[in-house]
């Protein structure tokens, strides 16, 4: 019997990993080591790739090395989940939810290193802040390789993972699959989160205005990338609840939303607690205005994932029972 979350064939499940998901998933496995070494050595005391002694007495810091310690291990949990076939038998939020939080890091910490390190550059800044003061010089590159290697090989063995078990369904095309009982609520949900995301980019139009004239550059450059993820959730949302773009793949709907709302939540509650606690990780030449239209992006990020991942399980019912 098919279980609620599948939509793939029965044998799925059943069947042995494929060579690319094998090594993929061992690939993001090696890819968390430096990273996760690292983090290790530094809660049992140690000061390697550390400039100064000090920087790990700070409290707010520990916590966030057992944290992201934490996360790690979830993170080769979820390679292994992603790999082998126990991990079709898990229930889908608990595959689901761990990886988009992963998107939602991993994903802008590499569009922005790309975009922001030119701009920093060009403005004679470089790595300016405190926390890279603090560091050896080795070990902002390894830890980007670290989370560059485990990004792509995480989402390209997810890709696989969801061919498998839910190819069917997100191969569907957007009309293929009949009204559900929860559409209407989630056109206008979906509506007015966009009309709150208009007046958050505004927001950050107005923090790029008041932002010092050295910091202007990377204001503007961080507002424009915060306005690529929420055009990006709100286009994939509509075209999931709205019917936009009928003929597309549903697959292609629902990745725009994964990676936009993931960014605005994730990357933002990220951002938003390293400035509440003023840690050595918050952009100190972010203006107020900024920080306030990221608090606003998590919950417009939230909004538009809950209306796209009930309208995804909607559907997925509404095709199962009419297969």
């Amino acid at each position: 019997m098919r279980t609620p979350h599948r939509t793939g064939s029965p044998t799925d499940a059943a069947a042995p990993p494929s060579s690319p998901r094998l090594v993929l998933g061992w690939i993001a496995v090696v890819g968390t080591l430096p990273y996760l070494v690292l983090k290790v050595m530094w809660v049992l005391g140690s000061d390697v790739g550390l400039t100064t002694t000090g920087v790990r007495d700070d409290p707010t810091l520990e916590v966030a090395n057992w944290a992201t310690l934490g996360m790690e291990v979830v993170a080769v949990a979820l390679a292994m989940a992603l790999t082998y076939r126990w991990g079709m038998r898990l229930p889908a939020w608990l595959v689901v939810f761990p990886i988009w939080v992963a998107t939602g890091l991993l994903a802008p910490r590499c569009l922005y290193a790309v975009v922001l390190a030119p701009v920093s550059l060009g403005s004679g800044e470089g790595h300016s802040s405190s926390a890279m003061d603090q560091l050896e010089g080795w070990v902002y590159p390894v830890v980007s390789l670290s989370f560059a290697v485990q990004g792509v090989a995480l989402a390209v063995a997810f890709t696989l993972y969801c061919r498998t078990r839910w190819g069917r369904l997100l191969g569907d095309r957007v009309e293929a699959v009949p009204q559900g009982a929860t559409e209407g609520l989630q056109a206008v949900l979906a509506g007015g989160a966009a009309g709150f995301a208009a007046v958050l980019c505004l927001l950050s139009g107005t923090a790029v205005v008041v932002a010092a004239d050295g910091d202007r550059a990377k204001v503007a450059a961080e507002a424009a990338l915060s306005l690529v993820w929420i055009l990006t959730a709100i286009v994939g949302t509509f075209m999931i609840t709205r019917r936009f773009g009928v003929r597309t793949r549903l697959w292609y709907p629902v990745t725009l939303v994964w990676f936009g709302s993931g960014a605005m939540v994730w990357w933002g509650i990220f951002s938003v607690l390293n400035a509440l606690a003023d840690t050595v990780l918050a952009d100190a030449w972010m203006p107020v205005a900024h920080e306030v239209a990221r608090f606003g992006g998590v919950c417009v990020g939230l909004v538009l994932a809950l209306v796209a991942a009930v309208a995804v399980v909607e559907r997925e019912r509404l095709s199962t029972g009419a297969r």
